[in-house]
Formats: structure tokens, sequence, C-alpha cells
């Protein structure tokens, strides 16, 4: 690293389970970086920023933010999407080398630490606010369902309490491995169009929640029951 730059390291998922976010989010990063450049950088310094692909698995993950951290020299890493990979780095990578560890996306609220800083919506934030207001709107029965995860679990977990408190029921609650497959689903979605849901919650990542999305669309479900996710985009929306 050039003493006249500050050498940051982002950990997209290039590829994987959430492999189709890998490229907004580097471009993302590197607006931003461009944009502190720009303006002057940080303390008369410009901001480099080094990309390496976190896999979208915690394994990868961890060897991405070593290198970052250790070849590279990064003075902070940035990531990752996957609840199960930013565990794995905060307390594998960050936590042991008291580097800085930023991250971007929404989460279920798990790691304690001095080195790790979230900028996203946690549950009190988002989820609180969010099943209340579908009850309203919609009606008290939710099916929940999601991948078998720390992100899905917390996630519903708080959820649930929120319809509970509410006055709300929840009418199903379902979890599967990552990378489920297309008879779960199917098995899944028999179940949801016989629970009497008014709202279905679900809590897949990447291609696991369109691959679910668009069987809910295909069997007509989404004239049977509103649908509300912690997470939405255009990828997302395509799909109901």
């Amino acid at each position: 690293m050039h003493e006249s730059t500050v050498r940051l390291g982002l950990m997209p998922p290039l590829t994987g389970l959430v492999g189709m976010y890998g490229a907004e989010i580097s471009r993302a990063g590197q607006i931003a970086c461009d944009e502190v450049n720009e303006s002057g950088g940080v303390l008369g310094k410009r901001l480099e920023l080094v990309i390496e692909d976190d896999g979208s698995l915690p394994e990868s993950a961890v060897a991405a933010a070593a290198k970052l951290v250790d070849q590279h020299r990064c003075v902070a890493i940035i990531g990752n999407l996957l609840s199960n990979s930013r565990i794995a780095v905060a307390y594998e990578v960050a936590e042991p080398r008291r580097m800085p560890y930023l991250n971007f996306s929404f989460y279920e609220g798990s790691i304690l630490s001095h080195y790790f800083f979230h900028f996203a919506a946690l549950p009190n934030q988002q989820i609180d606010r969010m099943i209340p207001y579908m009850r309203r709107q919609y009606g008290p029965r939710m099916f929940f369902a999601g991948n078998n995860y720390e992100w899905p679990r917390g996630s519903i977990d708080a959820a649930k309490r929120a319809l509970e408190q509410s006055g709300g029921e929840v009418v199903g609650e379902a979890y599967y491995p990552i990378g489920v497959r297309n008879g779960d689903i199917e098995g899944l979605l028999d179940r949801v169009a016989k629970s009497s849901a008014d709202v279905f919650v679900p809590y897949f990542a990447g291609a696991d929640q369109i691959q679910l999305l668009t069987r809910f669309t295909e069997r007509g479900l989404k004239s049977r029951m509103a649908v509300v996710m912690g997470h939405y985009d255009e990828v997302m929306a395509s799909r109901l």
C-alpha cells in the first residue's frame, strides 16, 4: 500500500447462492470510494478499494477476509451479505486481528464485537414495524419459512414475537438447508396453500428465494395471500 492511499477490503459474493448481488455491491463500493476521493479523500489520502469474492460461504469468506488483511494490508474490511459468512469473518478474522469490520446489510443482530460496525436495519428497526402493519392490513394468520441458518431463524424469531404481541397467529413454520431442492419447495408451498395463512413470510437467501417466489406465483398463491419479506429488490419484485 502506498503511503498516500488508504486501502479498504470489500467482500462481495461474486459467486454462489447470492452471487447475483456481487456486481452491484462491487459497483456501489467503488462509487463510494470515488466520491470520497473526489472530495479530497480521508485526511488527504485517497481510498483504494480491493475486492475479494466471499463465495457465499463461511469458509471462502474467511479466506477472503484473511487475504485482504494479511496480503493486501487493508486497514478495514467490508462485507458480508450472508449472516453465516458475516459471523465467521467477525470472530475468525476481525476479532483476533483487531480489524475494523464494516457491515452494509440488514441482519438478525447476533454479533457482539468491538470491531464490528453495522449500518443497516436490525429487527427492531424493520420487523417490529413490518409485522404489525401486515397484520392490520391483511390479517392475523402468518406462515413463516426460511433457510436453516442464523439470519432466517433470528429474523423469524423476531417476527413471531412481533406477531404474537400484536395479537396474531403463527399457522406454520418451516426451515430448509441452503440450496433447497425443488421437491422441498413444492412440499412447502403445499403446506402454505393448506394453512389458511393471510400472509406468507419467506426468509430464504438469494437463488432459493427467487426459486420459491417463482413457484409461489406460478401456483396462483399470490391471489390468495399477501407476501412480505425482510429483503426486497428488483429481482425479488419481478417474481411477484
